[in-house]
């Protein structure tokens, strides 16, 4: 399911709970933002694929659609997105029972 991404268990973990594969075309249709980025490596400059943990609400969306869209060749299989509702819904959810079960 994640390839092409190297993850700890924890990772993989918390992308099933808030990730999923979508196309690059509905990423933009839809009110997703990318869970992943393209980053070039340092020795040969190949694009690899690289987990976002994080994404700013001032992110450019457009500009990491156009990252993403100029190395599509990775993203055959989908490119991972979170949806914005739910996944807010799932932070909420568990930061509310985390103190409690402590």
């Amino acid at each position: 399911m994640f390839d092409g991404i190297k993850l700890t268990l924890r990772q993989k973990v918390l992308l099933l709970f808030t990730a999923r594969y979508i196309s690059l075309t509905q990423l933009e249709s839809l009110r997703y933002f990318p869970a992943e980025t393209v980053v070039l490596q340092e020795k040969n400059g190949e694009p690899t694929r690289k987990l976002l943990h994080f994404v700013k609400a001032e992110t450019n969306l457009q500009k990491c659609l156009d990252k993403l869209k100029e190395h599509s060749e990775l993203y055959q299989n989908g490119v991972l997105a979170s949806p914005t509702i739910p996944t807010m819904i799932f932070f909420t959810i568990a930061l509310t029972i985390v103190p409690l079960c402590a």
